[in-house]
């Protein structure tokens, strides 16, 4: 019997022996674990340290322009959400790859934090006296949801400032508010009176307007009427944005916008063009185009590719408002310009424009891409380019081009409408207009 408690025992012994051990080996791992565990939420809760290794793989990304690893670095960036932080994102290189610039404007854009909005708005601040005009145009739509509070000076300045562009992103913040309060409309109306100093009826102007009609249901010409309005209605609450058409109540003011200009049958309303026309080899190719007889029917005649090109292109010249500002730029092998830059219109100037029209000639390759960077770095004061084709470029595949428009095009933000004037036009044109908010127009299918 005892030998057989003992044979009873000894396992019983070994059993807690081994439970012993076995406590004593857990007891080690969770004390490792928890030391592991403590210094992870260590280096998690040093946001300098943080930061400081988020910064060096941006700039090792930076370094071999690697859209991707920076995209992923701003990313990072973001989630510290310190104001040292936010003040690296704001103060990135803004006209870098796509994927990067898409990741920056993304985290400014959900910075909701008091603190960091004003960190925003600092910068903001800085650029404008530096002359960034790219990195004000990125912080104002960042802001646009802090319009009735912090940002509402930044904005207030936004829309007095000297560079076309940025008036024009604050006037597109504004406008697209999905809740208009009246602030949006107190400085929408102000935005009138800067463009009436500076005898400006361009874009910031006319968008101004038609953001106004949207939310306040009326269509007034001038800053001072607007104002007299607008101080009649203290307690007023701005209407849900919906279409003009259906919620104007038009006032009798003769609008800038009243004249009709069109560019083969479509709507011309920006009134800071520059038209750009391709005078290569193949355009010199026989069409069949329709004209409208001056008994009101429609005749068939036999010309070219060129010769509807000059013919559309001077009969628009002769329709422009005398408040317009335009140029023209042809394009083949090499690239030329009627001006080195924006004119007004004057008579002689829509005649001498005209004039270089005329005397296109076809010849030479499809220099497209060479045309848009020139136009994109040249004209500041552009709204709207049209651009007239019959095929794609012969200095870069349609993807670098397009690569290349919206990388420049990124801030400035000018709506490129397409012409395309033959079947091979389309594959470059319909999606240079959907990048660009432009409109693709095919004229003709020989």
């Amino acid at each position: 019997m005892y030998g057989s408690e003992r044979r009873c025992i000894q396992p019983k012994r070994l059993r807690i022996e081994s439970l012993c051990w076995g406590s004593r080996w857990l007891a080690t791992l969770s004390l490792l674990l928890l030391l592991v565990s403590a210094g992870s939420v260590h280096a998690d809760d040093d946001p300098d340290q943080a930061l400081a290794e988020a910064k060096k793989t941006l700039e090792a990304a930076f370094a071999r322009d690697d859209g991707k690893g920076m995209a992923d670095a701003v990313r990072d960036i973001a989630k510290i959400a310190t104001p040292d932080a936010i003040e690296i994102l704001c103060k990135l290189e803004v006209i870098g790859p796509k994927e990067a610039y898409l990741a920056t404007a993304s985290a400014l854009d959900q910075v909701k934090d008091p603190a960091l909005i004003q960190v925003l708005t600092d910068v903001y601040a800085k650029a404008n006296n530096r002359n960034r005009w790219q990195r004000q145009v990125m912080l104002l739509d960042a802001l646009a949801d802090d319009v009735d509070g912090p940002a509402t000076e930044t904005y207030r300045s936004a829309i007095k400032d000297k560079h076309p562009k940025v008036r024009l992103a604050a006037i597109r913040a504004l406008a697209q508010s999905k809740d208009p309060k009246r602030i949006h409309v107190e400085l929408l109306i102000e935005s009138l009176l800067r463009s009436e100093q500076r005898k400006d009826v361009g874009t910031p102007h006319l968008e101004a307007r038609e953001a106004l009609a949207r939310i306040t249901g009326r269509k007034i010409l001038k800053h001072d009427d607007w104002v007299a309005w607008f101080n009649e209605k203290e307690d007023f609450v701005p209407l849900k944005q919906a279409p003009a058409e259906k919620t104007v109540e038009p006032d009798d003011i003769k609008t800038y916008d009243d004249e009709e200009v069109t560019y083969y049958d479509e709507p011309v309303t920006s009134r800071r063009l520059l038209f750009i026309i391709d005078t290569s080899g193949s355009m010199s190719a026989p069409i069949k185009a329709k004209t409208i007889s001056s008994s009101g029917g429609e005749d068939v005649e036999d010309t070219t590719r060129m010769e509807l090109a000059k013919k559309q292109l001077i009969k628009l010249l002769g329709q422009l408002p005398a408040y317009t500002g335009f140029n023209v730029m042809k394009f083949d092998s090499d690239v030329k310009s009627w001006k080195k830059s924006m004119v007004g219109w004057s008579r002689p100037n829509v005649i001498s424009a005209a004039k270089f029209t005329q005397g296109l000639e076809p010849g030479g390759s499809t220099a497209a891409n060479q045309a848009l960077t020139e136009a994109l770095e040249n004209n500041l004061q552009v709204d709207s380019i049209y651009i007239l084709t019959d095929g794609g470029p012969s200095d870069a595949q349609i993807s670098e081009l397009l690569d290349n428009v919206e990388k420049l095009n990124r801030f400035l933000r000018i709506k490129i409408h397409t012409v395309g004037i033959g079947s091979g036009a389309a594959t470059l044109l319909k999606p240079l207009a959907e990048q660009n908010n432009g409109i693709f127009k095919q004229v003709d299918g020989n």
